[in-house]
């Protein structure tokens, strides 16, 4: 077997990306000196590993879901901060909303909707 059939198979392939992910993540992680870093390289592997096959879209779709969530999040956070039960039940609310989401089978975006109760 040459070199190239072994790039090939799909073992090689995931190897490769799995690296490449990796360095980058460390290199990002160096140039901008992220306190937390090592995260980024755990989610580039869950990534490769459980969407082998569409990595990019699964990558662009959990930055959408955690930037969507995130914005939310704050936005409860800041209008419900005097009040805890008020801000409980807002973010339950929009937890519950994701998940159920999530598990609709007729919702188009699964992922993000999941990202977004994160």
């Amino acid at each position: 077997m040459t070199l190239q059939d072994h790039i090939r198979t799909y073992r090689a392939r995931y190897a490769i990306k799995a690296t490449l992910a990796s360095i980058i993540c460390v290199i990002i992680n160096v140039i901008w000196h992220l306190e937390y870093g090592f995260f980024s390289v755990i989610t580039a592997y869950i990534l490769i590993s459980m969407y082998h096959d569409n990595t990019l879209l699964r990558g662009i779709e959990r930055f959408i879901g955690i930037f969507i969530g995130s914005m939310i999040a704050l936005l409860i956070v800041n209008l419900f901060t005097d009040s805890k039960l008020v801000y409980l039940i807002g973010m339950s609310t929009w937890i519950f909303i994701c998940m159920y989401l999530y598990n609709d089978s007729r919702f188009p975006f699964p992922y993000p909707a999941l990202m977004c109760g994160l």
